[in-house]
């Protein structure tokens, strides 16, 4: 069983289903990560305690996006003739998932897909992940869908219904677990301990952006809104930076001298777990962002916003 993943937000996921695959002796369970995000994607899988088997560095291996998939699709491809699998684990809409998810069907390897089903209905937002995922959706035989919104849209594309298991999030098993360790070894969410200090008193604001269809006039357009928030004086902004310089340049300049909003370097999971314990509200364009308790903002498939519990 090969479990192929590149980016935070998959390590992050995908670490409960390691875990669990691993108490069955029967399954030799490898895990192999592309670095699609490099420094980000070591940070989790430190905090979950794993170690990969097989590491490929293709962080940077295209200027654009066809020249990052034609890369991971060649290393991909070449890592399992080597390992030659008896199926792949894929997770949601990765670049790293549809390199995976072709490179398996290309070699008759059988993909089963964590996080499977989750649909917009619109192939330009998300982009390019909806069509990552749909393709995903087409090639995979065995489909681990969060919700039963999307066990609806599988059986609606006509996935035979024995291939569909309705699992849950496994971002919740995830978090469940990372609060279990703040709560034995506190310090291992220390990095959050200033800001929280510099806003006490305060009602926490937490917000992350970082997708593509915020770059721009619409990143501009969500600061200038957290800007008027700020005002508040009863309010204390908190923005982890995501590294991609699309976003933390433009941040970094709007909110220069902006006495009640502080950005932060991106945030080791078990700190950020413990800002979003602490925020009064989080906001952000993350499917992957889940709340330790109260209320969250995200995005339904269909683009509008709902409060999950």
């Amino acid at each position: 069983m090969l479990i192929v993943f590149g980016t935070r937000p998959e390590a992050i996921k995908m670490a409960p289903v390691i875990e669990g695959l691993r108490k069955y002796p029967r399954l030799h369970t490898r895990v192999l990560v592309t670095g699609q995000h490099r420094e980000l994607l070591d940070q989790a899988l430190g905090t979950f305690g794993i170690i990969a088997d097989v590491k490929l560095s293709l962080m940077n291996v295209g200027a654009t996006l066809d020249a990052a998939l034609a890369a991971m699709l060649a290393a991909i491809g070449t890592a399992l003739e080597r390992e030659r699998p008896a199926r792949v684990v894929v997770h949601g809409d990765t670049l790293t998932t549809l390199a995976t998810t072709l490179a398996a069907y290309l070699r008759g390897i059988p993909v089963a897909h964590v996080e499977a089903g989750l649909r917009s209905g619109d192939l330009s937002a998300p982009w390019p992940e909806e069509g990552s995922r749909r393709v995903a959706g087409a090639l995979a035989d065995l489909h681990f869908a969060p919700t039963e919104a999307a066990v609806a849209a599988l059986r609606a594309e006509n996935v035979p219904a024995a291939a569909i298991h309705l699992t849950g999030n496994t971002a919740a098993d995830a978090l469940r677990i990372v609060r279990k360790r703040i709560a034995a070894e506190p310090t291992v969410a220390d990095a959050v301990a200033p800001v929280l200090a510099r806003f006490a008193g305060r009602r926490i604001v937490t917000v992350t952006v970082h997708r593509r269809e915020s770059h721009g006039k619409a990143l501009a357009e969500i600061a200038e809104a957290l800007t008027q928030l700020a005002g508040r004086e009863d309010v204390g902004v908190v923005v982890p930076l995501h590294p991609n310089p699309e976003v933390a340049g433009p941040l970094a300049a709007r909110f220069s001298g902006c006495e009640r909003i502080a950005l932060v370097p991106a945030l080791a999971y078990p700190a950020f777990v413990r800002l979003m314990a602490a925020s009064t509200l989080v906001l952000t364009n993350s499917g992957g962002i889940w709340r330790c308790r109260g209320v969250l903002l995200r995005k339904k498939a269909g683009g509008s916003v709902r409060a999950d519990d």
